[in-house]
């Protein structure tokens, strides 16, 4: 026995297979709740959450004032975790609770180091 090779270990890889599914479960989700948002929404959001503008850049890239891009900004994250949630219930009608995981998601970079 001494004699034979040693056998490797093969990584188990169900773990990354599992997280994989959940994160394109989730991506899945946000797409069509992204795709439900007000046009004006869906701008702000895709500005400063997915191009990482901060307000003022966002604001003169629109044409439009600081503080309508963040009542935008407030009101597309609201409806987003709404509408992601309800995408992902079972439709058994079960609910699934929302995390502060996914809230902090649709934040601009911005607001995250600040």
């Amino acid at each position: 026995m001494k004699r034979m090779p040693g056998r490797d270990m093969v990584p188990d890889f169900s773990d990354e297979l599992v997280g994989r599914l959940a994160d394109a479960e989730e991506l899945a989700a946000a797409r069509v709740a992204l795709g439900r948002l007000r046009k004006a929404e869906r701008e702000v959001f895709t500005l400063c959450v997915w191009a990482g503008l901060n307000y003022a850049e966002a604001a003169e890239a629109l044409g439009v004032p600081e503080g309508t891009v963040r009542s935008r900004l407030s009101r597309a994250r609201t409806r987003l975790r709404k509408l992601t949630a309800a995408e992902r219930e079972p439709p058994s009608g079960g609910g699934q609770l929302v995390g502060d995981d996914r809230a902090n998601a649709v934040r601009s970079k911005q607001e995250r180091h600040s």
